[in-house]
């Protein structure tokens, strides 16, 4: 009996999103899919987890395009929130800044820079005597942008899925 393996699992997931040339590849006998053979212990048990490639999945944008869309517009709310932020100092600025591009698996930041941020000025003219408001700290900015290999990595990753069997 064999059943598929959800990829919610860190193990499948790692799998999924491996690069298969360091595999062996099984033979198959449908032209629209490839087989690696993988021995997994999963929960005490052995397995043999069959990860499955469909070429036919793999040139269907339609099934990741909208889970992009949707992964780009949570990066984006959490890019905006730092991006409000005021920081005490530039290298806690920049900190926060190389976290959240850590974060990042299929896009990066693009025209990042560090402003200084000024308090608020009362209303009405300075006067001679008074000095210029002081630097109150320093805000991040940067655009998140997809990288070059997005497209071809999700198709693969979304073309992919592991069954497992303990025969």
């Amino acid at each position: 009996m064999s059943t598929r393996v959800p990829l919610a699992l860190k193990k499948a997931k790692e799998l999924t999103h491996r690069d298969v040339s360091l595999l062996d590849e099984a033979e198959c006998e449908q032209e629209d899919y490839r087989l690696w053979e993988i021995e997994q212990s999963y929960g005490g048990v052995e397995q043999r987890w069959i990860l499955v490639e469909s070429q036919s999945r793999k040139a269907d944008a339609a099934l990741w395009e909208p889970e992009l869309e949707k992964l780009e517009r949570g990066l984006n709310r959490e890019l905006k929130k730092l991006t409000g932020q005021v920081f005490a100092c530039k290298p806690d600025a920049m900190e926060a800044l190389l976290q959240f591009e850590e974060s990042l698996e299929i896009h990066h930041l693009g025209q990042v820079r560090v402003e200084t941020v000024r308090a608020k000025q009362k209303r009405g003219r300075r006067g001679k005597s008074t000095p210029p408001t002081a630097i109150e700290g320093y805000r991040v900015h940067g655009i998140l942008e997809r990288r070059e290999t997005t497209a071809e990595t999700l198709s693969q990753q979304r073309s992919r899925f592991i069954l497992a069997t303990n025969q």
